[in-house]
């Protein structure tokens, strides 16, 4: 059982991380091992003045019309909580921390690239980010160096009165094709495609923006007949063909 410091609000989970740390005893007790557990979470932004409570009810109103917002949007940022398991079943919580800080800006929906060493901890992560503190839209994409914050980029947008979707990492195909940057080799964990649906709003159409996950430079823009409705998101399922009838 794990006790939270007060109630949390999110909706996503970046990864989770734990390792064992082992201590010595002396005498005849033995070794004790602590599993040391790291979750990382893009938290719900709770403004001085409101609680957990009243944030959920203007977060759950937001969904009802995502193209006329009642209140100003909930937004969330990313959040480590830190905890010590012991042997006995009882644990503590180490600390709680915001994820590069200075460089993360406001967002939802992270993305990682979830083929690269799944034992490993995650360095990246790619958020549907916002490139203004106050917005009634989310705007950008940004990819988010969490160990270092050296490799963070800037929100990207795609242009007055566009809005980005959610974005989806794509790897790179093994075996095939070449790695994004001359810099890379395919086992580095940035080494693939961000995907991203970008709305725009002027002539209420869509398009499908490929990025570099590396650098977030655009690749490839491809223009929808239509639009699909702001904040729609999904998943890359690699080797996945769908049947039709």
């Amino acid at each position: 059982k794990i006790k939270l410091p007060n109630v949390l609000s999110l909706y996503h989970l970046v990864d989770a991380y734990d390792e064992e740390i082992i201590t010595e005893e002396g005498g005849s007790g033995g070794d004790t091992t602590t599993l040391s557990l790291k979750i990382r979470v893009v938290e719900h932004f709770v403004k001085d003045g409101e609680t957990t409570g009243s944030t959920r009810l203007k977060l759950e109103s937001q969904f009802a019309n995502h193209y006329n917002l009642q209140d100003e949007r909930v937004m969330a940022k990313l959040r480590e909580y830190s905890f010590l398991l012991y042997e006995d079943g009882t644990s503590i919580m180490e600390h709680v921390q915001d994820v590069a800080p200075n460089e993360a800006a406001l967002c939802e929906y992270p993305c990682t690239n979830l083929s690269y060493k799944p034992n490993t901890r995650r360095r990246f992560c790619w958020t549907n980010a916002t490139s203004k503190q106050c917005t009634d839209w989310i705007d950008g994409v940004q990819k988010v160096d969490m160990e270092c914050s050296v490799q963070s980029t800037k929100v990207k947008t795609f242009g007055e009165g566009t809005y980005a979707g959610p974005p989806v990492f794509v790897p790179c195909k093994e075996g095939g094709g070449e790695e994004r940057s001359s810099s890379q080799s395919k086992e580095e964990e940035d080494n693939g495609y961000i995907l991203s649906i970008v709305y725009k709003s002027e002539t209420h159409t869509s398009d499908v923006v490929i990025m570099d996950a590396e650098t977030l430079e655009t690749l490839c823009i491809l223009e929808l007949k239509d639009h699909v409705p702001y904040q729609f998101h999904g998943d890359f399922i690699s080797g996945y063909v769908p049947e039709y009838n």
